[in-house]
């Protein structure tokens, strides 16, 4: 078993933090049409180096850079800036201060790649020769706008400042000391200004810490602020959705049908007796999103057509009684394309008690039509199916996660029941097929997929030349009778190879679905017919043969949520009755469903579930809580105490959420549109939305190679991110709970409510960790261990380059040793930070652990032999240091995975790549009364929510739900992470752990300052990122979004910081 790991490696980057006393944009003159700032240059280091043996000048600073692999590498610094609506800015540099130092040329910036035998995230080094024979200075300004956005209801504009630019054939780096630009506000085209009405927006002062720490312009900004207009039917939304309190019972559907839905089955879910029939209604609800940005009521409601048999006549649904209604399927109801049951497979619909019945409507089968024409068969389609073995990921963001056989499934036979089919019309086959192969040296770039039926007969054969996509492909037509009536089994074969001649079984694929097209008889299949009247037009009549008794129940179905009843009297006799439905067709295909009385399917109380209407709508909170119903009642006490602290807060069942705002279905758009209704509905919008429940990516539970993943479950979904190819297996779908935060759409990288979770399985875990959140916020003078922040950081050493280190990730060590340099330099707190490099174990165990040879003949280095030494040392620091002296924070750059921490695998939660398993977390723990706060800046870390055979739990998952302490927050990426990003990331964060929010708290009731404030305004964690997150994406435009998307908070976002004056100890 190999685990993953990143290799996210770089130049010789360093990232400053910038300190305090350092104004590095300032507002002049703010003017009603304008502002002008004056930018200065942040700490930056200019040093010698060498590239590919060419002399070189590094720019070492905080700024990320602003060019491709192979040009000068130049740091970039920015700014958000706010702008009033309808208008356009202009920039005019207006001044600049600054000096020419001529000298080696800049050396070029580094190319995110994938590198070594495993493919793995890493870099190379290179230089764009023609590039660097250009004259021009580069970059082409010193300043320049970027995009515009949102931040909650401030429109900004980035303003990028290049305080260094270069020629590179000559070398020359000019190095801006001080800079002045102009900002002008014009009024922006009619077509530019949006249809988007807005209104003034209400003051937030639990919000403005975030506008001041973020928009450079903020006092001028203030002025700007507005928020989307509330039409009076948006408003008055939430009063008709609040009006509706009556006890209901959702219906869950998979297959469209004519579904009887007895009594019994209901009381069996606490119905009684005594309800009237003209009170039982069923309805399909959802909400739209669509309809909500338009201004207009987003909930939509559709009573469906009922016949109620009310055994006795006496007007009262009771024993024996019985509702018939046409449910359509999920298929039918929700997939307009082929991949919205990611989350879900059965639609859902609400019956109501106390609603109004819709009777539905009834008709003759007999209309007396002249002349019809007698149709002999109708065209149809079969779909084989099978989504139970989760095997890999699909390579688009628009298919199906699911897939039925794995990527080296040679063979297996497959079932399909059919109906009659009509011998004189050919038949099809189309398939899908889900390739997950990329074309290479050396890849296995042909491969076939192919169907046969049982007697050998090809009926669908696709050749795939290596492409990485959906692939639906139509299949020849055939003889229809190949087909039979009944069951009819169909062999898939998979085969792949260097050429069409030369194949292996097992196709690198997989075979997602294929369907059946045919033309089928008007002959009931099992007592039961889906029927149409195909392309006919005019009048047309439709007799149905095959049904064993002579009560049939017809249903016209065109029209799904209109359906009527069909009263046709049966003819023959035996186990052949007979209808006869007479119809004229004006405008497009009819649809029907006849079953006879024992065929039509039966809604058991299964899939009957009693729901008492929430009014969710009308929350009004500030602070939202969405609990999976396992740890609703475990929330609680989290949820009083932020109230004592001044929110108003909302604690919300994840089933609640889906029934109001997604028709009771499992998405989760449903969270979204609960947030994002709140934040476009209500006076008092969301700040913070908590998640209480794990997520896994198996969201319909119907994994059956789960490994020691078996107790996983997917209790609050996260949504899952699609990232191209970015690593050496393939796609990734990654976890992102920010995708909920952002409610301007993905127009920018902003957020506008922090998202945090407690990835908790159990509610023990959720107990642990509220308890854990208030006893943080109960800071005492004696806990010395708010003083201390710990750094660690992996060592130069890659696995792949065999037994000599190259140079290319120094950079977790050298930054990290940056940061607590500047700290020392650039602050007069009073903080104990300690330092636990990797490198002061492994430099001496490598020396001591000898080379062997690998399967591909290179030496590197005993991998067994250093493990060992790594974790006796480096690991056990890291314990001995946090059930010590404890420690407030603690930032790790590196590499790893869900987990472990580094190659060397320091820390193990789980198994590592050489199948060795170990706790650490569960068993090294020990620091009750003084959890940490753990930020990781490496690969997948926190990835809560991933579908593995070998199960385990994310390392930050366990510390966080740790009972012996661990930690009370954690911050990491779920996904594959790059290093240069993820510098910028961490450098952005640290940027504000330690700032003053310089807004005086009042949060309480009676608007008092809160018991924890004494003169120096604190952070929020969810502040402290969402600050370093605004400012990471204004400084790393092209990389922000995707990173930001991916990394995720693990507990309250709310949690209150407190960081003691700092005095420095540093620990090697």
């Amino acid at each position: 078993m190999r685990i993953g790991y990143c290799i996210i490696a770089a130049l010789s980057v360093m990232f400053l933090i910038n300190p305090a006393c350092v104004e590095a944009a300032r507002v002049s003159s703010p003017e009603d049409d304008s502002v002008t700032l004056v930018l200065t240059p942040d700490r930056y280091r200019i040093a010698e180096t060498t590239v590919q043996g060419v002399p070189f000048r590094a720019v070492q600073g905080l700024g990320t850079g602003v060019s491709a692999g192979g040009r000068p590498d130049l740091p970039v610094q920015g700014y958000w800036v706010a702008i009033p609506d309808g208008m356009e800015p202009r920039l005019t540099i207006v001044r600049t201060d600054y000096e020419d130092l001529p000298g080696n040329p800049i050396a070029p910036a580094p190319k995110d790649t994938l590198i070594g035998r495993t493919r793995e995230p890493g870099i190379t080094q290179s230089i764009d020769r023609p590039f660097y024979e250009t004259t021009a200075m580069y970059p082409e300004a010193v300043a320049e706008l970027g995009e515009t956005g949102r931040f909650r209801n401030q429109r900004v504009v980035s303003v990028r400042f290049h305080p260094y630019r270069t020629a590179p054939s000559t070398g020359l780096l000019r190095v801006y000391r001080e800079v002045e630009v102009r900002i002008d506000f014009v009024p922006a085209q009619a077509e530019k200004r949006g249809a988007d009405a807005r209104e003034p927006a209400r003051d937030e002062a639990k919000w403005e810490s975030l506008y001041q720490g973020t928009i450079v312009n903020y006092e001028q900004g203030r002025a700007f602020r507005s928020r989307p207009a509330r039409p009076a039917e948006v408003r008055a939304s939430r009063a008709s959705k609040a009006a509706r309190v009556e006890n209901e019972y959702k219906l869950f559907v998979e297959k469209s049908g004519v579904y009887k839905i007895p009594f019994a089955e209901l009381a069996k879910q606490g119905l009684g007796g005594g309800v009237s029939v003209d009170r039982i209604a069923i309805y399909r609800r959802g909400f739209s999103e669509p309809l909500l940005q338009d201004g207009l009521n987003p909930f939509t409601e559709v009573s469906l057509p009922t016949r109620i048999l009310d055994k006795t006549g006496n007007g009262t649904f009771e024993d024996g009684d019985t509702v018939i209604c046409y449910l359509p399927g999920f298929r039918e109801d929700r997939m307009e394309r082929d991949f919205e049951d990611r989350f879900a497979i059965e639609a859902v619909y609400f019956l109501s008690v106390e609603g109004e019945a819709r009777p539905a409507a009834t008709r003759s089968a007999n209309l007396g039509l002249a002349g019809p024409t007698s149709l002999t068969s109708f065209p149809d389609s079969v779909r084989w199916e099978i989504d139970v073995q989760y095997d890999g990921k699909s390579p688009t963001d628009t298919i199906d996660h699911y897939f039925a056989g794995g990527n080296r499934i040679e063979s297996r036979t497959t079932q399909v029941e059919l109906g009659a089919v009509d011998p004189s019309v050919l038949c099809g086959v189309k398939g899908m097929v889900v390739s997950t192969v990329s074309e290479g040296s050396g890849a296995l770039l042909y491969h076939r997929y192919r169907l046969e039926t049982e007697d050998g007969t090809e009926i669908f054969n696709y050749l795939n030349f290596g492409e990485r996509a959906d692939l639906s492909r139509t299949g020849r037509v055939h003889d229809p009778a190949l087909l039979a009536e009944g069951l009819n089994n169909i062999r898939y074969f998979g085969t792949r190879g260097r050429s069409i001649e030369t194949t292996t079984g097992g196709a690198g694929g997989h075979l997602d679905w294929y369907e059946i097209h045919a033309n089928f008889l008007y002959k009931a299949y099992q007592g039961a017919l889906r029927f149409s009247t195909g392309d006919a037009s005019g009048p047309v009549s439709m007799t149905v043969t095959g049904f064993p008794s002579a009560q049939v129940h017809v249903w016209d179905v065109t029209d799904p949520y209109n359906a009527s009843v069909i009263e046709a009297a049966a003819t023959g006799g035996g186990a052949n009755f007979a209808i006869t439905i007479q119809d004229t067709i004006g405008g497009g295909r009819h649809a029907y469903r006849a079953y006879a009385g024992s065929a039509m399917p039966v809604l058991k109380s299964a899939k009957i579930v009693a729901d008492q209407p929430t009014n969710l709508v009308s929350s009004e909170s500030d602070y939202l809580m969405i609990a999976h119903e396992d740890f609703y009642d475990a929330v609680a006490p989290l949820e009083e105490y932020r109230e004592t602290k001044g929110y108003t807060v909302e604690r919300a069942r994840i089933s609640d959420v889906y029934d109001e705002f997604n028709g009771g279905v499992k998405d989760p758009a449903a969270i979204r549109n609960y947030v994002r209704y709140g934040f476009l509905a209500w006076d008092k919008q969301p700040l913070f939305l908590l998640l209480v429940g794990d997520g896994f990516e198996d969201y319909k539970d119907i994994a059956v190679n789960r490994g020691n993943s078996g107790d996983d479950f997917d209790f609050v979904p996260a949504y899952p991110g699609y990232t191209r190819q970015i690593f050496g297996s393939g796609d990734n779908w990654d976890a992102s709970d920010p995708w909920f935060g952002f409610l301007d759409g993905d127009r920018d990288a902003l957020l506008d409510v922090i998202v945090g979770r407690m990835p908790v399985k159990l509610a023990t875990e959720a107990t642990t960790i509220v308890e854990k959140t208030i006893a943080y916020e109960d800071f005492s003078p004696d806990d010395t261990w708010r003083n201390r922040m710990i750094f660690m950081a992996d060592d130069r050493w890659i696995f792949d380059s065999g037994c000599i280190e190259d140079g290319r990730q120094p950079q977790f060590e050298s930054n990290s040793r940056v940061f607590v340099d500047n700290l020392l330099e650039s602050s007069a707190r009073d903080m104990d930070t300690a330092t636990i490099y990797l490198s002061t174990s492994t430099d001496a165990v490598h020396e001591m652990c000898p080379c062997v040879s690998n399967p591909n003949n290179t030496q590197e280095a005993d991998v067994d032999c250093v493990i060992a030494g790594a974790r006796a040392t480096v690991g056990k620091r890291m314990f001995d240091q946090l059930n010590g002296p404890g420690a407030l924070f603690v930032n790790f750059q590196g590499h790893g995975n869900r987990n472990v921490l580094t190659h060397e695998v320091v820390v193990r939660q789980g198994p590592d790549y050489r199948n060795n398993t170990s706790n650490d977390i569960d068993d090294n723990t020990d620091n009750e009364g003084r959890p940490y706060i753990f930020a990781a800046y490496g690969c997948s870390i926190s990835e809560f929510d991933r579908f593995t055979s070998f199960g385990y739990e994310a390392l930050t998952e366990e510390m966080i739900r740790s009972d012996k302490g661990g930690a009370v927050a954690a911050f990491g990426s779920t996904g594959i992470e790059f290093l240069s990003p993820n510098l910028a990331l961490n450098s952005s964060i640290l940027k504000y752990f330690y700032q003053s929010p310089g807004i005086v708290p009042s949060i309480d009731v009676n608007g008092n300052p809160p018991p924890w404030y004494r003169g120096i305004p604190r952070w929020s964690l969810g502040e402290i990122i969402a600050l370093g997150l605004n400012d990471f994406a204004v400084r790393s435009p092209l990389g922000s979004p995707d990173t930001i998307r991916r990394y995720a908070i693990f507990g309250d976002p709310a949690l209150m910081m407190d960081a003691s004056i700092p005095t420095f100890e540093v620990l090697l």
